[in-house]
């Protein structure tokens, strides 16, 4: 089987490919597809407008990681092709971008994007070395199982061992391969290398990819959750100072209010003082009254699922979420909290000043909040569509960080 066409976007930096001193003439094409999401012009303005330069320090740095995001996205993509027996071959689209469609390897004047040396080559290529970790951050001192894998055009091969080496840490294994346990000692994005060493010595094909290692902090704030006793547990069992209190008790304790519905109660004890956080989803009940701002709406069916022009994700790592290493385009460590669900319909004043995780479309079209907290009659409201639950919190260290500094936000 092959799979005959896939891809991911990377979007250019449109300094660097002018004609003749100005933007091209295709930044003025694409306006009638999907609600312009992938209309050029104005790209500047867009990058703007909506905080991101704060977030990024300048367009150019943000061209550099969708690039990036891009490569790492091929490396994944690629490396799951690779992990399937009945998968032959692949083609990936497209060679070059042609206008607007920014999936090209190569920018319309020949520019390879970029990140691709570094994490495309390794893997496109006849023999490879994969690596497939159980998951993609861990605590400082505890263990990663990475999956390494040795792969020719015929499939697996017992040719040779794999060498590989995280931080001080190293270790040889027999290929085709198996799993290690990677240790994670280091706070940051840990690089874990592999190379696949043939009987005579030399390299066969090496690979690496990133781990987050993340020292996650527990706010040290009472909390009382609303409507969710299995999250009520899990935060206890983190370590968090959990009380079963009615709204008016809560209010003048100063606890934090954690609820997944919006109800007129709950509007009441902010607009008294509360500290409220509501965790909303593409099943959350619309409660009985409207969010203070914005409104929840699921992805699926919608262009903000991603699967044409890519949707781009970002968490401003500044302030409460500073402990959360890599750039602030969301990679595979934020996978299993990647929401169903986005706030849509925040003024553009509000995106940029009180949105504090983001996604946008194409060329950086239809923005919506992932997470914005605001001030509230007396109180304070921060809502998000993370997947931040009884499943993600008990064991995912990106879950907890995301917690913990949603918690400080308030």
């Amino acid at each position: 089987m092959i799979v005959s066409e896939f891809g991911n976007w990377g979007l250019p930096n449109p300094d660097e490919i002018q004609e003749l001193d100005k933007d091209p003439w295709w930044f003025e094409t694409g306006y009638e597809r999907d609600n312009g999401i992938v209309y050029p012009h104005g790209m500047r303005e867009r990058f703007s407008d909506y905080g991101l330069a704060e977030i990024f320090g300048s367009l150019a740095h943000f061209a550099l990681a969708v690039q990036e995001h891009m490569a790492r996205s091929l490396h994944y993509e690629i490396t799951s092709m690779r992990l399937q027996p009945a998968i032959a071959g692949y083609i990936i689209t497209e060679f070059t971008d042609v206008h607007w469609e920014c999936n090209g390897l190569l920018t319309m004047q020949r520019q390879v994007k970029h990140g691709l040396d570094t994490l495309l080559v390794p893997v496109n290529q006849d023999r490879v070395v994969t690596m497939r970790p159980a998951e993609w951050s861990e605590r400082p001192g505890k263990n990663v199982d990475v999956d390494l894998r040795c792969f020719d055009v015929n499939g697996a091969s017992d040719h040779g061992k794999i060498r590989w080496q995280v931080g001080a840490a190293s270790g040889e294994l027999a290929a085709p391969g198996g799993t290690i346990l990677a240790p994670l000692d280091a706070v940051g994005m840990v690089r874990l290398e592999a190379q696949w060493i043939g009987a005579d010595g030399a390299t066969i094909a090496t690979n690496a990819l990133d781990l987050a290692c993340i020292d996650v902090q527990t706010a040290q704030q009472t909390l009382c959750v609303v409507d969710d006793p299995a999250l009520a547990g899990v935060l206890r069992d983190l370590g968090y100072a959990v009380q079963d209190l009615a709204l008016a008790d809560a209010v003048a304790q100063g606890a934090i209010l954690i609820a997944r519905h919006y109800t007129l109660a709950l509007q009441t004890a902010a607009q008294q003082g509360a500290r409220l956080v509501i965790l909303a989803g593409a099943d959350s009940a619309p409660g009985d009254i409207h969010l203070p701002t914005g409104v929840v709406l699921p992805r699926a069916h919608t262009p903000w699922q991603g699967d044409w022009a890519t949707a781009f994700s970002w968490l401003k790592k500044q302030g409460p979420f500073a402990a959360l290493p890599g750039t602030p385009l969301l990679e595979m460590e934020y996978a299993a909290i990647m929401p169903d669900a986005v706030i849509a319909r925040l003024p553009l004043w509000a995106m940029s000043t009180q949105s504090w995780a983001g996604l946008a479309l194409g060329w950086i079209h239809s923005p919506v909040s992932l997470l914005f907290a605001a001030p509230y009659g007396r109180g304070q409201v921060a809502v998000t569509t993370f997947k931040l639950d009884a499943t993600t919190l008990p064991t995912n260290a990106v879950a907890q960080a995301v917690w913990d500094g949603l918690l400080r936000l308030v």
